[in-house]
């Protein structure tokens, strides 16, 4: 199962300025708040689907395979990161969410 370590959270919260929130289970749940057509400049959080969808969307972009070991940079900003959510985000991400493989995240220079 794909995990990602709370420092990159971090490090991704810090670059698109919004705090990370886990996906909401069951009752309290509000309706549009994953909904992916909000638009990026009105979500208050994001959550694991927009960073796998942000990761699909990467790896997509650039052609790469899904091997052991996958290095995918932070956001450079906010709009980087919802420009490559954006294509991803409606698909659907199970795969990669259960995929075996570890996602190794670093600043681009």
């Amino acid at each position: 199962m794909l995990k990602i370590a709370e420092k990159d959270i971090r490090v991704i919260a810090d670059c698109i300025g919004i705090p990370f929130l886990p996906s909401l289970q069951g009752e309290g749940k509000v309706c549009f708040a994953t909904n992916a057509e909000i638009r990026p400049e009105f979500l208050e959080s994001f959550n694991e689907r927009h960073i796998l969808a942000y990761v699909s969307g990467y790896l997509n972009a650039n052609g790469n395979r899904i091997t052991g070991l996958v290095k995918i940079p932070f956001p450079e900003n906010a709009d980087y990161f919802w420009k490559l959510v954006k294509k991803r985000n409606q698909e659907n991400l199970f795969d990669l969410k259960e995929a075996d493989f570890e996602i190794l995240f670093f600043k681009n220079k």
